[in-house]
């Protein structure tokens, strides 16, 4: 059970802003945007630049996420769920398959609230 890396920070937008935003961190950071996907529902944008995490949506698809810390990315969403109810995580939304990219989901995720209050989305890629 390994976590395999971790994207940080999560950058929450508007949708009206998410171009913007993307050009400038790829600006600073001297790296293009590395991956564009979308969330399950279609409600948000999620672009990786370096290890950023660029979220977009209108407020209200936005709301559940502006509190999310970081991304890890984990080799087994099954085990690492055992493990965190049993240290006293409680999940926040169950695993499901996404985000999509345009040829289909190309993982899954859950979302964690770990005992000191911080959310964080737990991700394991397809093999």
């Amino acid at each position: 059970m390994k976590v395999l890396r971790v994207t940080a920070p999560v950058v929450p937008v508007s949708s009206a802003s998410l171009e913007a935003a993307v050009a400038f961190y790829e600006r600073l950071l001297g790296e293009r945007a590395r991956a564009r996907f979308k969330n399950p529902t279609a409600t948000l944008d999620l672009v990786l630049v370096g290890s950023l995490l660029v979220i977009a949506g209108d407020p209200d698809a936005l709301a559940s996420r502006q509190e999310l810390k970081a991304t890890l990315i984990v080799d087994s969403l099954d085990q690492w769920r055992s493990e965190i109810e049993r240290r006293g995580a409680s999940i926040i939304e169950p695993p499901a398959r996404g985000p999509l990219s345009p040829l289909g989901p190309i993982g899954a995720f859950m979302f964690v609230r770990h005992p000191d209050g911080a959310l964080f989305e737990y991700f394991q890629p397809d093999a």
